[in-house]
């Protein structure tokens, strides 16, 4: 247990932002926020009108999800940042999942799907999800078509920043 001042000082200055409780305090300031968001979704204009942290997504048929940092920018994209330390699951697959709760939680009764607002999944992993070696990845939904990749805009955007030390290319 840590009982003095310097105990507790020494423990906090071990901390990263990929540790839970150090990003939370990270994620509580809105401007912090932003900036990382801007950086990552090269929008210098991007305003960020709402932030919750630490937000359970709960599903009553199924798994519920605890989202690390969700945001409403000023245009009504939800954006949610994922801190990521252990690779240990098939993130694809959690990010798609995260996004899916998401959509499912923000979207209203009724609402025509073409009111649906954009849904962002930035996922920041001490590693590298994918294994090429790139700080960025951007992940769209598309289809191929006689060989020509044809892109659908379907609202559902994915970004993978590889915080580990080894790249070779930036994007």
């Amino acid at each position: 247990m840590l009982t003095t001042l310097d105990e507790k000082k020494k423990y906090v200055y071990q901390f990263n932002v990929f540790d839970d409780t150090f990003f939370e305090m990270v994620a509580k300031d809105k401007e912090a926020v932003e900036d990382i968001l801007r950086i990552i979704l090269h929008d210098s204009e991007l305003i960020v009108a709402q932030l919750i942290t630490q937000n359970s997504v709960k599903n009553l048929y199924g798994k519920s999800v605890r989202l690390d940092a969700l945001c409403v920018t000023g245009d009504g994209k939800s954006i949610n940042v994922e801190i990521q330390k252990s690779d240990n699951d098939n993130h694809a697959k959690r990010v798609r999942y995260n996004a899916s709760c998401i959509t499912a939680n923000v979207s209203e009764p009724g609402e025509n799907y073409e009111n649906i607002n954009d849904v962002y999944i930035v996922y920041i992993s001490k590693f590298d999800v994918f294994n090429r070696k790139r700080r960025l990845y951007y992940v769209e939904r598309s289809f191929h078509d006689k060989g020509e990749v044809i892109s659908v805009d379907d609202g559902e955007h994915f970004i993978y920043v590889n915080a580990s030390n080894e790249i070779e290319y930036m994007i």
